[in-house]
């Protein structure tokens, strides 16, 4: 169930339930309500989106915007935190934790959605990714330990 959505729900808000319901009667998105996916059923989800828009408001790195990457999806990501840096194909839109700049966030999938390709990750680039920064690891440690 969409929890935003469900007022039995604890994350249920009637402002943004209302807003939702408004703007997909006024055909600006298509709100899909369902249960979890499986791991199969959400790379099949990410692979079908033109461009994946994150809502973060905090944190440092996303697993969500990874494996949308890897699926071919384009990303759109807030400035704060560090989406942006996880891949130089992600697009910036401004969010100062209050509110998001709206222009900003138009003008980031727009340039998403003139993407011709976005650059994800396969098998074995995913495998050098993951021997790179374990060997990044391993030389800051002994120099840790050796100072």
């Amino acid at each position: 169930m969409f929890r935003v959505r469900d007022p039995s729900n604890r994350e249920y808000t009637s402002d943004l339930a209302g807003q939702l319901l408004e703007g997909e009667k006024q055909g600006k998105w298509n709100l899909e309500a369902h249960e979890f996916f499986s791991e199969q059923e959400l790379f099949e989800y990410l692979g079908s989106l033109d461009v994946n828009v994150l809502p973060y408001r905090f944190g440092m790195h996303s697993g969500w915007l990874e494996a949308a990457l890897d699926t071919g999806a384009a990303i759109v990501a807030p400035d704060c935190g560090q989406y942006v840096g996880q891949h130089a194909s992600v697009a910036p839109y401004r969010w100062d934790y209050d509110r998001v700049d709206e222009d900003s966030l138009e003008e980031a999938v727009k340039h998403q959605l003139a993407l011709s390709r976005v650059p994800g990750m396969d098998a074995e680039e995913r495998k050098r990714q993951r021997m790179a920064l374990a060997e990044a690891h391993e030389r800051i440690y002994l120099d840790l330990l050796a100072g």
